[in-house]
Parts: structure tokens; sequence; C-alpha cells
């Protein structure tokens, strides 16, 4: 997919989040600092599967 069809598709998801017609309730996101990486990776793991994400911070 080129770059400006991605950033567009992004964009639409954005929005269709934002005006609750796309219902993200169903994720269940754990977030961790970047200096606590080994238990993310171990977190994810263990917890794998759809609407499972572990997402580091900066």
């Amino acid at each position: 997919m080129p770059a400006g069809r991605a950033r567009g598709a992004r964009g639409r998801i954005i929005a269709l989040a934002r005006s609750g017609q796309l219902d993200l309730a169903q994720f269940a996101v754990a977030e961790f600092p970047l200096d606590r990486v080994d238990e993310a990776v171990e977190h994810s793991a263990e917890h794998s599967g759809p609407f499972h994400l572990t997402v580091l911070r900066p």
C-alpha cells in the first residue's frame, strides 16, 4: 500500500474511533515504560492473542 493511502486509512480509523463508531473497548492494553522492557516482553508472552496489546512508552 502506498504511504499516502496508509496515512489516509489511519486517519479514517482515528476518525471512526473518535466519533464512537469504532468500539475499542474490547481491547486490553497494558502499558510499560521503556525501562521495564523485560517485564513488558514477559507480559506480552503471557497475554498474547486477539485484542491484547502490550505497549512500550518512551
